[in-house]
């Protein structure tokens, strides 16, 4: 609790010090004389340069440059004034009485102003980058699409990830924000300057042992001095479903389920009879009821969200400032009559810069997040996905009753109503009322709170060593989450029928009517990380050729999560060495030492070693410079990455480890009885970290006069030493003295391949970005032994999906019982498997390699066309080479795989019968467990090759000319849809799930001052 107050305290602090600099600066130069500045913007040919934009007193005063270069802005003397036009190189210049003349260079890099990158904790020119490095560029993103999280971000713009945070296909990517390991999903895409996507292993190395996947390190915006911003924007949406669950109703369930226990006994009498089932004819709906769970009464048609941001940036030479607010809110899209139900979010995020002297800089950072969500204190879709349509009507109505006394105690639901309900222990729907969990049960609120603080100072030791400087930083991170209920409980009655007059003569009473009004605390939880980092770096050219940069740095992380013994560390040394001369040939040598307490003592300390090469070939003599090809560089990386972060790499598996066994007794008089122990884990002292060897190959180019951009890379990367138990290796009879050996080996390889293509045609200007990852792997070296080839995972894919293989229904039951099918209870109608290994039983040894999970190959399409104040952007996504799914032992789906009580889903509706035996695509129905027929097989996959459209979005900007006498900068309106079109084969199926996927729409407006 102290640790908490303690960084809450800190945190306080440094929004306090962040807004005390906002308001010094502000006033600053309050008292100082006004007058008029004269100037002129030329180009290195001596041409006047229009509409470069010139900003004064910190920003506060803008003005642009006329056709012939001249601009004239009021400031006050003696300041800074910053001129800044894209294509160029911004210049800041200091006011005076004099017309100036400033000239402005070119910068000729495809990236513009974009092509410095802060990767491993130091900034680089992306022309001279040698490894395979991707950029978001995020501002520019929002610009034109207003998405709203960083998760969509990567899966709209993400170039060389797969479904998130996966990189070449490979795993999940460790995610840095502003330095340290954190949940990118807590930022607002209105706080990201940039997010990096790092694959090589040149480039990752320095973060250590977590990167073994790769690195997505994301940055947050930072205030630019004497350029002042305030920008405002708000949106308001609709949300809507795309596919509804369609399960049957009463009338027909009931039939199938009665079909399901005659299938089961035909000797045997079904719960419902011909006549009971014909009741459910909706003419009296609530003793026989027909609910539809996913309907009007529960669901609406739409719900809505709300978002607004506010951001606060500028400064001067001495200190600059950003300052981000934003508060989002969600509806759910479920009914209630009695509770708000739904989700707030609010984001805080104060960075200051602050130079101390010539030679000392710092920042602060602090960032506050807190999320609210209010939910049922039951799941709701977990409900309507299980509740059948005919166990009870939620809601019974007062004049249903033959004596209305008999309802005058109890409560009632809009003076109208009573909670309807069940006492069969038998069904799932036991003492619950989904009407009554949406508005009488009470609620829980979720709490989620996360504070981030970071802090550095930079000293600038040129005075020592000219282009030495020494950088240190720390940085704390706190969250915590608790959930509070209102615990009340509700009665239901379970209704008495008069069978004369069809009305309700008696209730059953189950449970009682409580309302506490107290919130209880009924869950909680924290997650703490610490991390410092100091660096010595150095950079320096020499004779006008000779470039070097170099960087020794040490880091270090510490996690700590409730209930967990043994904190998360890293902790590691990095070496960075990069050399180009004349910008054209470029060599670095990167490398980290990593000490990891995994392992024993002797083999905690490992050397990762890297090295990239680059040649820019169009910097040479003989490169004709008029060509269409305007730049061209060679690239290649390849590196040794030691690692412990593989999550089968735990804590303590070199040791041995003794447990408890059972008790013995040695005959003595009196009966004692002593405790045995045993061998559970034997030693390994000799077991040595993973190893994750990569290449990596590439070229970039741009093409037609930096119109056309092409970055292009074949990866290869080998798993090997991989931790496991060689359970195969050895007799079974020794399995508890198998030790965790390095053995297995695991290889991945694939295409990555990105471009971008940017042309002006006058008014009217198109863009299109292409990113293509083609990627596979296989196991190389498994410990197994099978008695069939078809059973070896070596030279399969790790993603492979086995199962076995369908041939058919059963046509008898004869034919049912011969096959020796080791599945339970097998009769006529349900599934024969292929007897692979010919032995004559069919069981798990017969599965094999049917699909894979993962796409082969996926594509990102972007395009935007913009004409006069309008634009358009159309967000494409394809994948190729993968098998969906529909249900798995995993992660078994009711709506897919049906049989005991389950609720029925229209699947069912061509289940096998002995007059469809020709033509149906499920098996027979049955009210028992059936373990046979839904198990992994091809009968339940198909082909997982998509194609959608998951962004469309127009945009208006308002033009300058009417808000010229305005004190708006920029207003931009625009109409934004999500996840529009999905085409891929059974594309209704695929998005239909019991927690219903949606489809967005909104309208927003953005405003700079």
């Amino acid at each position: 609790m102290r640790n908490y107050i303690f960084f809450r305290d800190i945190f306080r602090l440094t929004l306090f010090f962040g807004f005390i600099c906002v308001l010094n600066l502000s006033a600053q130069n309050s008292d100082k004389l006004k007058f008029t500045f004269l100037g002129k913007v030329i180009d290195l040919n001596n041409q006047p340069i229009e509409n470069v934009t010139i900003y004064g007193n910190q920003g506060s005063v803008i003005c642009y440059s006329q056709p012939n270069g001249t601009f004239t802005i009021n400031v006050n003397q003696n300041t800074d004034i910053l001129i800044e036009k894209t294509g160029y190189f911004p210049i800041t210049i200091n006011s005076s009485g004099k017309v100036n003349v400033i000239t402005l260079k070119p910068n000729k890099s495809y990236f513009g102003n974009n092509s410095i990158l802060t990767t491993a904790y130091h900034s680089e020119n992306r022309n001279l980058m040698v490894g395979n490095i991707a950029s978001i560029n995020v501002p520019d993103i929002i610009a034109i699409d207003n998405t709203n999280t960083f998760q969509s971000i990567l899966e709209t713009y993400g170039i060389g990830n797969r479904n998130g945070i996966n990189l070449l296909g490979i795993g999940d990517a460790l995610v840095l924000v502003d330095g340290l390991p954190r949940d990118a999903s807590l930022l607002m895409p209105e706080e990201i300057e940039n997010i990096t996507i790092v694959k090589d292993v040149n480039s990752y190395v320095l973060y250590g042992s977590q990167a073994q996947n790769g690195v997505i390190q994301v940055n947050t915006k930072r205030g630019v001095a004497n350029k002042k911003v305030t920008k405002f924007s708000f949106e308001k949406g609709l949300i809507s479903p795309i596919q509804i669950p369609k399960y049957l109703n009463s009338k027909n369930y009931l039939k199938l389920f009665s079909e399901a226990q005659i299938n089961d006994n035909p000797n045997k009498m079904p719960d419902y009879s011909e006549s009971d089932i014909n009741n459910y004819n909706g003419q009296n709906p609530y003793r026989y009821p027909d609910i539809n769970y996913y309907g009007s009464d529960f669901l609406k048609p739409v719900s809505s969200s709300t978002r607004f941001i506010g951001e606060f940036s500028g400064g001067n030479r001495i200190a600059t400032y950003y300052t981000n607010i934003g508060w989002e809110h969600q509806d759910a899209l479920y009914k209630s009559d009695t509770y708000n139900y739904g989700i707030d979010k609010l984001r805080v995020r104060a960075n200051v810069n602050y130079n101390v002297t010539d030679k000392i800089s710092s920042y602060l950072d602090a960032a506050f997040v807190l999320d609210v969500s209010k939910t049922p204190r039951t799941d709701f879709f977990a409900m309507a996905s299980t509740y059948r349509p005919n166990d009870y009507t939620p809601l019974i109505p007062l004049n249903m009753f033959d004596d209305p006394t008999l309802t005058g105690a109890l409560s009632k639901l809009g003076g109208n109503y009573i909670l309807g309900g069940q006492g069969l222990t038998s069904k799932n729907t036991y003492g619950k009322n989904i009407y009554g969990e949406l508005n009488s049960a009470g609620y829980s609120t979720n709490f989620s709170q996360t504070m981030q603080l970071n802090a550095g100072v930079k000293f600038n030791l040129n005075s020592f060593i000219n282009g030495l400087n020494l950088d240190g930083n720390i940085s704390f991170d706190n969250h915590g989450r608790f959930s509070q209920e209102i615990q009340n409980t509700y009665a239901i009655y379970e209704p008495i029928w008069n069978n004369v007059t069809g009305k309700i003569s008696g209730l059953n009473t189950i449970n009682n009517d409580t309302h506490t009004g107290v919130l209880t605390l009924t869950s909680g939880g924290f997650y703490r990380n610490i991390m410092s980092r100091i660096s010595l770096d150095y950079d320096r050219s020499f004779r006008n050729n000779h470039n070097l940069s170099a960087s020794l740095f040490g880091y270090y992380s510490r996690a700590t999560v409730e209930n967990s013994i043994h904190a998360n560390k890293d902790a590691h040394i990095g070496i960075r060495s990069d050399y180009n001369y004349n910008e054209k040939y470029i060599i670095k040598f990167n490398g980290s030492i990593m000490n990891s307490d995994k392992l024993a003592q002797g083999n905690r300390i490992s050397f990762s070693p890297s090295l990239g090469l680059g040649w820019i070939i169009s910097s040479e003599n003989f490169w004709d410079k008029q060509s269409f090809v305007k730049s061209f560089k060679l690239k290649a990386t390849a590196g040794i990455l030691n690692t412990d972060a593989s999550p089968y790499f735990g804590y303590n598996l070199y040791k041995q480890i003794y447990s408890g066994g059972s008790a013995f007794s040695t005959g003595d008089v009196g009966g004692y009885n002593y405790s045995s122990m045993f061998i559970s884990q034997t030693e390994n002292l000799n077991l040595r970290p993973e190893k994750m060897i990569n290449y990596n190959f590439g070229f970039e180019t741009s093409l037609f006069e930096n119109s056309l951009y092409i970055d292009a890379n074949y990866f290869y990367t080998k798993y090997k030493d991989q931790v496991v138990q060689r359970l195969n290796h050895y007799p079974t009879l020794m399995s508890s003295f198998v030790p965790f050996e390095n053995y297995n080996e695991t290889d991945y390889q694939g295409v990555d391949v990105t471009a971008v293509y940017k042309k002006q045609f006058g008014e009217f200007l198109f863009s299109a970005g292409l990113t293509v990852l083609f990627a596979e792997s296989k196991y190389v070296k498994v410990d197994e032994i099978h008695e069939n080839g078809f059973q070896y995972y070596t030279g399969t894919a790790p993603d492979a999906f086995r199962g076995l293989t369908f041939t058919g229904f059963f046509a008898s039951d004869a034919q049912a019982q011969s096959a020796h099918q080791q599945y339970g209870t097998i009769r006529r109608g349900d599934m024969s498997y292929l007897d692979l290994d010919g032995n004559g039983y069919v069981n798990d040894n017969d599965m094999s390699v049917l699909g894979n999970y993962n796409p082969r190959f996926t594509e990102k399409l972007n395009l935007n066309f913009g004409f006069k104040n309008f634009s358009l952007l159309i967000a494409t996504q394809s994948q190729l080479g993968y098998n969906w799914v529909m249900s798995s032992t995993e992660n078994r789906n009711p709506y897919f795989w049906v049989d005991g009580n389950t609720k029925y889903s229209e699947m069912v509706l061509n289940r096998w019968t002995d007059q469809t035996a020709t033509t149906a695509s499920y098996p027979r129905l049955t009210a028992q467990t059936s373990t046979n027929n839904f198990i992994n097989s091809n009968f339940w996959i198909r082909n997982g090759d998509y194609f959608s459209i998951g962004k469309l979005q127009l945009n208006y900007m308002v033009t300058k000319r009417m808000l010229r006498d305005t004190f708006i900068k920029d207003v931009n309106i625009y109409l934004n849809g999500s996840n529009l079109l999905f085409l891929a084969q059974d594309a209704a199926l695929r998005q239909t799930n019991s927690y219903i996927q949606t489809r967005n729409f909104s309208l927003g407006v953005k405003m700079s001052f």
